[in-house]
């Protein structure tokens, strides 16, 4: 695979990528106390990684929903960058 930059690591303005990463998590559109219970327990499992998080999501069936709301949300550099990424993988 080709090594590149990643585009949104780029400055973006006056922000850094850094900056936009580190900042304060959205508040939760679900006010359920189980949320905030399930982040902690999640939190506690040693070797917690994304294929993990990616199972709980294909369990939860928000695949979908996930995608559409990650495409719609972050920056298209991002997108056009995994897109890619994505096509120079052997299928």
């Amino acid at each position: 695979m080709k090594e590149s930059t990643h585009p949104s690591r780029q400055p973006i303005g006056d922000r850094t990528y850094d900056s936009w990463v580190h900042e304060a998590p959205a508040p939760l559109p679900c006010e359920h106390p189980n949320v905030e219970k399930a982040i902690e327990l999640l939190r506690e499992i040693e070797g917690f990684d994304g294929e993990t998080m990616e199972y709980i999501i294909s369990e939860m069936y928000m695949r979908e929903q996930m995608l559409k709301q990650l495409i719609g949300t972050c920056d298209w550099r991002d997108v056009v960058y995994y897109m890619e990424e994505r096509r120079e993988l052997p299928h």
